[in-house]
Parts: C-alpha cells; structure tokens; sequence
C-alpha cells in the first residue's frame, strides 16, 4: 500500500488488512510514514483515528528498522501518540528511539527516569538535551554519573536542577574543570553549591563565579582561604621535619598566606613547632625567640608577640586557649596527641566565644574565622611587607553566609 506525498492513505478496515499481508519493506516504510504524518496533523474521524492508531502499533513491531525508523520521525512531535506506543518506540534500537525519546511530550517523568535507569549512555544524553527536563528526571542522570550525562544535563538552560542534584554533580566531580566550567555557567546556582565550588575551581572560574552569581567576593575569598588551609595543615604532622616546615611556610608566604585559622588550625593539632615556625617567619624573630615568649605564661610575652605577628586581637583568647591546653600536653606528654586533646580546646573556646558552640574543631575554627572579619596575613603585591595584614569588608549576607557555613566549617 504505497503511499504518495500528495494522496493520504486511505485510513480504513481493508488499508489495515492490506498491511497484514506484509507488502514489500519499502512499501511499508512508505505507508508507515503516510500514515503517521496523517495521524500526527489531526483532523480525523473517531473511526479514522482509530484506524491509524492500529496501523502505527503494527508498524511499531515491524520487524525492519528502516520502517519504524519512518514511523518515528513522523509521529516523533505527535501530542496525542498513545503512550503505549510511544514507550515501545523509545525503548527500541537507538536510531528508532532517539527522536521519540528527545522531542515526544507524551512521555512522562517516570518514562523517562525509567529509561535513564533501564537505557544506554545515548538515550540518557538524549533525554538530558530534551526541551524540558523535570527536577526529578534531572535527579535521575546526575546518578548515572557519566560525565557525558551530566555534561548535557548542565548545558541544558531549560533543565530544572536541584539543589541536592547540583551539590551530588559538585561531589562527584570535584576535581573536573569541564564540569565546574558548566556549573559556573548555569543560568542560577544554589548559595551552597557555590560556596562548594570556590574551594575547587580556578582562579578564572571562581572570578566568573563571583560575577556571574552574585556571590560575595568577601564571603568567597574566606572560603577559598579556609578550604586551602585545611588541606595543607592536613600535610603538616608533629613528626614533620624543621627543614619540611620552613619549606612549606616559604611555599604558603608565595602563595595564599598564613591566615589565622591556619595558625590555631595547627596549635590545635598539638603541632606546637610548627605554630613556632611559622610566628617567627611571620614576625620575623629568631625561633628560640618565639619559643621563649610563647612559654613564658607569667608575663606579657605571648600577646606581644602576638600583637607583633598582626593577628586579630579577637582571636586572642583563643590562641590563648589553646596554646595553655598544648603546654599542658607537651609537659605531661612530651611526644604524642589524642583528639581528647583538641577536645580540650574546643571546650575552652566554647567558654571564652558566647557564638561557638560545642562542635568539632573545623566547625568552631569557621565559626571563629567569621567572628574575627577573617583579617589574613599575605605578602603584599610588591612583596615589601610579608607579614602586613588587610582587614576585609565583612557585608551583612546572614542567607548566604548560612549556605556557605558547611564549607567553612
């Protein structure tokens, strides 16, 4: 029953008995394609309709691909394709599926996370590129965690993205600049999925960032800064080398700095050498110096020192604090510390700071790195003065801040 462009098929009981008895592939290729464009422009009886319905199923089991590859790209922006149908399309080899699964509007939500579930790498990408993409069908290809999948999903602006989805993308691929290239360039981003992303992009993308997003460039740099401090302290041991110290502090002076929180960081590990170390590069005084006024409880000696190094004086209880609970330690233990000790610090700073509740030691440092306006130890640009210290704006954000307060704990 072959089919021109210019006369429809004739939509009735003999056309559907005709094709019963298998004419030519070509043929049926012809008719599937007649057919459908009829069904898809409506306009037709009850009956006709009927007809055409019956005639397109059969031709959805056709055993030539070449036939339901015709079927599809006719019936492929239907509205009213059975459901049914649709499914049974979708769920065929990939040329047959493709142009049902990313342009057919009959296909629901949970068809679609079922073919992301049950389906190849092609159709999940086909379905992240779809005109729409629900936050649950969304939800469903950043589990896939393909990098291809995903990658689509992001690119897709009209794709409706979580925040649980973004914050498992941003996990996930934590160290791939492709995908945090995407994540930037989403048209919103959740405050803490942001927040997420300062401490792993680059410089250039963290500046896009910034801008594009409307993140705070005060709240970003604090991040960053607290995120870098973490993992180099997690670097530095008590048992570290005088000569891997002094290394790493001139690697830290070229870089980000020595922050406060990197200090008492360190002083709460019981990492008392270091802490030494890195105040006299910062003061620039001799170590034996520094040893000797850290020790010395009975007078001023520490906060002179202290004040000295250009620390902020709203930390000094806490480097107080802590520094009282390492000596206690080092005299009782000389070698050797328990995370009984740094309980013990944080108890103390939960005494001495009304906001810092009694949480782990990563948790009261954010806490009191905010606390302080985050003033942090640099070189400046001409690299004159090493240990000058530049206070930032702090702005009253208390919704991001919020959404940050994970990352900077």
């Amino acid at each position: 029953m072959a089919v021109s462009k210019e006369t429809p098929p004739h939509l009735s009981h003999a056309s559907v008995a005709r094709l019963r008895r298998d004419p030519s592939r070509s043929a049926r290729a012809e008719t599937a394609a007649g057919v459908a464009a009829v069904f898809a422009r409506g306009g037709l009886t009850d009956q006709e309709r009927r007809y055409a319905i019956e005639i397109i199923e059969h031709f959805a089991g056709d055993v030539e691909r070449q036939v339901r590859e015709a079927l599809c790209e006719h019936v492929k922006h239907c509205p009213f394709l059975p459901n049914g149908i649709a499914m049974t399309l979708a769920r065929d080899v990939e040329s047959v599926a493709l142009p049902i699964i990313r342009y057919s509007e009959v296909l629901t939500d949970d068809d679609l996370i079922t073919i992301v579930r049950e389906e190849s790498t092609a159709k999940q990408f086909t379905i992240a590129g779809r005109a729409q993409v629900s936050t649950p069908v969304a939800d469903a290809l950043v589990d896939t965690r393909k990098k291809n999948v995903v990658g689509a999903l992001l690119g897709n602006k009209s794709a409706d993205i979580g925040e649980a989805a973004y914050v498992k993308v941003a996990s996930d691929f934590a160290e791939d600049h492709d995908i945090h290239t995407l994540l930037v360039g989403r048209p919103t981003l959740p405050a803490s999925v942001s927040a997420r992303l300062i401490t792993c992009v680059s410089d250039v993308l963290r500046e896009r960032l910034v801008e594009r997003h409307g993140f705070p460039q005060v709240l970003a740099d604090e991040i960053a800064m607290h995120g870098r401090d973490r993992a180099v302290s997690e670097t530095v041991t008590p048992d570290t080398s005088r000569d891997e110290v002094e290394r790493l502090l001139d690697a830290l002076r070229a870089t980000h700095g020595l922050s406060p929180t990197f200090l008492l960081r360190a002083l709460s590990k019981g990492d008392l050498a270091f802490f030494e170390s890195s105040l006299s590069t910062i003061a620039r005084l001799p170590q034996d110096n520094v040893a000797q006024l850290i020790r010395d409880r009975g007078s001023r000696g520490f906060q002179s020192l202290y004040a000295r190094a250009g620390l902020p004086p709203q930390l000094f209880a806490a480097f107080r604090t802590a520094m009282d609970v390492v000596l206690d330690v080092r005299a009782e233990r000389p070698h050797g510390w328990t995370d009984e000790d740094t309980k013990r610090i944080v108890s103390g700073l939960v005494r001495s700071y009304d906001d810092v509740c009694p949480e782990n030691i990563e948790n009261v440092l954010g806490r009191l790195a905010r606390r302080a306006a985050t003033p942090v130890l640099t070189a400046n640009r001409t690299g004159t003065n090493p240990t000058g210290a530049y206070n930032r704006r702090r702005d009253d954000l208390p919704a991001i801040e919020m959404a940050a307060a994970p990352l900077l704990a």
